[in-house]
């Protein structure tokens, strides 16, 4: 009616234009992520390590009709306010306490960036968790670029991984060194509780009155061998496996494939990559930007994110600069991969960058910053040598840009 104040912003009322989402794999924050890129619309929302593999079944639709799939099969409420997309689980209490903590995956990372041998005290904590949680990590991408497949290690060792976590301090250390071995009377009781359950899964044919006779020896060398036997009267069983990310779990041989740590490149030089300009002209790094410093790798689009604000505000604080000392634009590239030229360029007005961005459509810098929390940035020296790495959020927002072009 004239005169009526306009209706609100809704959902139901957003644009009816379909999109078609392409995650590069399809879990919940891939998906959530892809949503906020094609929408090009800032989105807020929890998010869990799960599949979300079923939405790719409808191919493109408008964004009401992902949304009520992903609320039909996930249970996610959504809605639309101050331009914002925001979703909320229906079982956001339960999804919380069934997860694994992100603080103990992202100390876990720390420490295998540190030393590709894992550590039995980390794996007991994380055996204490759900077989479901645990096998959830495959959608974790730090986890899966720095270590694929880790997250087996607590599933597949969970017994013994926690008998490893009720030891005493001074039990975990004979572990380590001389292997500690135990009889049964020695045991603790929730020991033996644990000892008996896990002996029901591993061997139930054995009586339970033969317990008073069991063994049990537990060692872990310092290159990552893990050995865990236990023995009743004439039966016995032996697991051994190599807890180490760069050997056959098995066999312990190395394999071929480079573990990917940050220091790998620490004093290298930086390896060419070939990318492509917002006009989509090919453009070769670092040849083709001799005074090249530092290199920012970024998605251009928004991530799932619990906090307000346009996501961009390190670009922004870039770009300022650069606005402020234009000569210093030829000292950084800002990389966005697997996007197209002509997605970085609508990107570029959108946000009003001033700053000279390169499209990877190829994903060309994956093997270069596999293992980095994005975004990354690699600063160089004179000679295209790798001398800095920053990476994550927080230390990107923290630094000061004009002492990185020195």
């Amino acid at each position: 009616m004239p005169g009526s104040d306009p209706a609100p912003e809704t959902v139901s009322n957003r644009s009816e234009t379909p999109i078609e989402l392409r995650p590069r794999v399809w879990s919940m924050a891939e998906v959530l992520s892809e949503i906020a890129r094609r929408t090009r619309k800032p989105l807020v929302s929890d998010c869990y390590l799960m599949s979300w593999h079923r939405v790719r079944a409808l191919g493109p639709a408008t964004l009401p009709q992902i949304q009520s799939r992903i609320d039909r099969l996930w249970g996610v409420e959504w809605d639309l306010q101050d331009g914002y997309i925001l979703g909320r689980s229906r079982t956001y209490f339960a999804r919380q306490a069934w997860d694994v903590p992100e603080r103990l995956v992202t100390a876990w990372l720390d420490e295998i960036r540190n030393d590709p041998r894992l550590r039995l005290d980390t794996l007991a904590r994380l055996a204490e968790w759900p077989e479901s949680a645990l096998t959830a990590l495959e959608f974790h991408p730090e986890l899966q670029e720095t270590a694929p497949d880790a997250n087996g290690f607590p599933v597949y060792y969970n017994g013994p991984l926690r008998f490893y976590g009720l030891l005493s301090p001074a039990q975990r250390k004979r572990v380590h060194s001389e292997g500690l071995q135990l009889a049964y009377p020695e045991l603790s009781s929730p020991m033996q509780r644990h000892f008996h359950r896990w002996l029901l899964e591993q061997a139930p044919h054995v009586p339970e009155a033969g317990l008073a006779e069991a063994s049990l020896r537990i060692a872990y060398s310092s290159e990552g061998h893990f050995q865990c036997h236990w023995k009743i009267g004439n039966t016995s069983s032996a697991s051994d496996s190599w807890l180490d990310i760069r050997r056959d779990w098995l066999t312990g041989e190395l394999q071929v494939r480079e573990v990917d740590f940050p220091q790998r490149l620490a004093g290298k030089p930086l390896p060419a990559m070939t990318l492509r300009s917002p006009a989509g002209e090919p453009v070769l790094l670092p040849r083709d930007a001799r005074a090249l410093r530092v290199l920012l790798i970024r998605s251009p689009w928004l991530m799932p994110s619990v906090a307000r604000g346009t996501g961009d505000e390190d670009l922004q604080k870039l770009s300022a600069l650069l606005t402020a000392r234009p000569e210093l634009a030829e000292r950084i590239r800002l990389i966005c991969p697997d996007t197209t030229p002509a997605e970085v360029k609508a990107w570029i007005a959108e946000r009003k960058l001033a700053l000279p961005c390169l499209a990877d459509p190829d994903g060309s810098v994956r093997d270069v910053v596999s293992g980095l929390r994005e975004p990354r940035a690699i600063v160089v020296d004179e000679e295209k040598k790798v001398v800095r790495i920053i990476s994550g959020y927080d230390q990107i927002r923290s630094v000061d840009w004009s002492t990185l072009f020195q």
